[in-house]
């Protein structure tokens, strides 16, 4: 399992993207999201979030998309953030058994980040007691959106519920290809439902394309690899209950120190 996971750092099928995903760290504004990473061929697709030091998750799961491909949670170390690999064959967006649980809203509630514009399917691969992996699917050819939801069971009470701070990727020429949102837990009478968490999605069919950066092209295993320039940060969609509230930065601040101390209280967050 180690020597699988390191292999997907040094060899990185992937075109590199600079993503945009931000919050308030320290009095100014720091990228939690380092990159965003993509690889497309005939029939399946690998897509790559690392995120930066302001989101250091340190779990290692690979959990199977049945017999069409797998997620991966990789921690953080001393050269990468922690990492979210999608690596799925195109056949199971006709899978009958992962074509359901319809859904137009994130688990707390909230409506879908904006990037998204159709229904998705949500299928739950796996629940322990401190994570809940979900895989979403478009339900359309013209949208394939893949996206994953880690449910975190610390985003509790503690934190807002009914909120999500979203932000979408963007590469140079304004085409949005993905998007990153943290979403608050869903109550109901002082109870927690459900736990917030991370959601990350883009449409593989938005990949194609994309603004290419200036630079080199680096051949690892015989893949090509390019950059792909994003657009700097440049806000928060904050929607949901209090959201006048937390899009104030300081309150932004606040927000992603909780969510730090209390994955550390849950062994979660280095």
């Amino acid at each position: 399992m180690k020597n699988t996971l390191d292999s997907l750092r040094r060899v990185a099928p992937v075109l590199a993207l600079t993503s945009v995903l931000a919050v308030a760290c320290g009095g100014s504004v720091s990228q939690i999201v380092k990159s965003f990473s993509f690889n497309l061929e005939e029939r399946k697709a690998s897509l790559l979030t690392e995120f930066n030091t302001e989101l250091a998750l340190n779990m290692e799961v690979a959990i199977p998309i049945k017999n069409m491909g797998w997620i991966r949670l990789i921690p953080a170390d001393s050269q990468h953030g922690f990492q979210i690999v999608t690596d799925i064959d195109f056949a199971a967006f006709l899978d009958k058994e992962l074509a359901i649980g319809r859904t137009t809203t994130l688990p707390n509630g909230v409506t879908f980040p904006s990037f998204i514009t159709t229904d998705m399917y949500s299928v739950m691969l796996k629940r322990d007691q401190k994570l809940n992996t979900k895989l979403y699917l478009g339900t359309t050819s013209a949208k394939r959106y893949v996206g994953v939801g880690l449910e975190l069971n610390f985003v509790d009470s503690r934190f807002p519920e009914g909120l999500a701070i979203s932000q979408n990727l963007q590469d140079k020429s304004k085409k949005n290809i993905g998007v990153v949102s943290f979403y608050g837990p869903k109550m109901s009478n002082g109870q927690m439902v459900a736990p917030g968490g991370i959601f990350v999605a883009t449409d593989v069919n938005a990949l194609q394309g994309s603004s290419k950066a200036q630079g080199f092209t680096v051949s690892s295993a015989g893949v090509s690899m390019q950059p792909v320039s994003l657009l700097p940060y440049d806000g928060f969609d904050v929607v949901g209950k209090n959201a006048r509230t937390y899009k104030r930065p300081e309150n932004q601040l606040k927000l992603f120190s909780n969510f730090k101390s209390a994955g550390r209280q849950a062994g979660l967050v280095d």
